[in-house]
């Protein structure tokens, strides 16, 4: 009913805002709460509403929409807009459908305009797409030996990903098709210099087979975007675990205490946190 969905409505609303407050990712904040509307339902909703947030933002701020009707909160505005323009109408009733049906002829108005801007922009902005990682897990291996491996692959070990495309495919940007050859890495070289022909796959830039150590965390592999690793034999027997930087906080923390207070051993880390009393508990930690 109309109950349930204003429900759902400050539901999303409260996500978002969390969100916004850096207090958990969404699937976190949505799966550990309990709500009276379905969880599957809170979170489609969140998804869309981030999906269309630049337009929804500025289509507040164009309207003025937030000065106009002060009862609204930020967050539940955005997800009322979306649902009455990108989704199926506002379903609910009562004053929130009362506040923003006020203003559904300016908003639907002002929509093309502010998509037809966000289109150019998208599309004057290349497509980039992140590296994928790959940590050594030193429990059951070494960097060296997983190296090692990879190599033995065809995999070419650089120094670094960026002499790589990360806009678009490596190999369509590197690879000569006509001989199968880079003209950069030591197969093709090799390969040139005999005037001898090349399978296109048996080349590591064509075949996207490059990686390097990542610049912070030693046991951090690097690979392109398009390297999938999840049938891997490293992987599928945890010598390796994918996952993105992000979720090594540990590791950025003791390069940047390493850097600023010349910390030798990583150990030392947790004896640092242990002279300064926190009152959120930290785990893994003896305290």
């Amino acid at each position: 009913g109309r109950s349930m969905a204003s429900r759902l409505y400050k539901d999303a609303a409260e996500i978002l805002s969390r969100m916004e407050k850096k207090q958990g990712s969404l699937k976190s904040l949505v799966f550990s709460q309990t709500f009276s509307v379905s969880k599957k339902k809170v979170y489609a909703l969140v998804c869309q509403t981030l999906k269309y947030k630049p337009i929804i933002v500025e289509l507040m701020d164009s309207s003025q929409l937030l000065h106009k009707e002060s009862q609204l909160s930020p967050f539940l505005c955005m997800v009322l807009v979306y649902d009455l323009l990108f989704g199926k109408g506002i379903q609910c009733g009562g004053p929130m459908k009362q506040a923003i049906n006020r203003h559904k002829v300016e908003l639907k108005r002002m929509l093309p305009v502010i998509e037809k801007k966000h289109e150019t922009v998208a599309q004057s902005l290349p497509s980039v797409q992140l590296p994928r990682y790959a940590r050594v897990n030193l429990l059951h291996t070494t960097s060296d030996d997983v190296i090692k491996r990879f190599c033995k692959e065809g995999y070419l070990l650089v120094d670094s990903l960026s002499t790589l495309s990360l806009t678009s495919c490596p190999a369509s940007s590197s690879v000569n098709y006509q001989t199968g050859h880079c003209g950069r890495c030591a197969q093709c070289l090799a390969a040139e210099d005999s005037s001898s022909s090349a399978d296109p796959h048996q080349c590591p830039m064509a075949a996207e087979k490059v990686f390097c150590r990542d610049t912070h965390v030693p046991e951090l592999l690097v690979f392109p975007f398009s390297c999938s690793l999840v049938d891997h034999p490293l992987y599928t027997n945890t010598d390796i675990i994918l996952q993105d930087k992000v979720c090594m906080p540990a590791h950025l923390v003791f390069v940047n205490v390493h850097f600023l207070l010349g910390i030798s051993k990583q150990s030392q880390i947790y004896n640092l946190a242990g002279l300064y009393p926190s009152p959120v508990p930290m785990r893994g930690v003896n305290n």
